[in-house]
């Protein structure tokens, strides 16, 4: 996997971002707020792609409808599954 991550926010365009150090942290981090704000867990998509543009709905998208969050093998994961998972495909 690459250093970008994208943030998909159903009723606005997505927000990608690229973190070669940090990436982890900073996705564990949105996963813990997001589960202890919504009580509820958040889904990930993990993709092996460098570039996660494909998979980022722009304005310009929104604007015409069209949403490039993908719908296929996501997970539902809470924080301490999240901090698990990343462990294992870091060994």
């Amino acid at each position: 996997m690459g250093a970008e991550f994208v943030l998909h926010v159903p009723d606005e365009y997505d927000y990608r971002y690229s973190t070669a150090d940090c990436k982890d942290a900073v996705i564990e981090i949105i996963c813990k707020s997001f589960c202890d704000h919504m009580k509820s867990k958040l889904a990930f998509f993990f993709r092996d792609e460098i570039s996660l543009e494909n998979y980022c709905t722009t304005k310009g998208d929104k604007k015409k409808g069209i949403s490039r969050m993908p719908t296929d093998n996501g997970l539902l994961l809470d924080y301490n599954s999240l901090v698990k998972l990343i462990a294992e495909r870091s060994n």
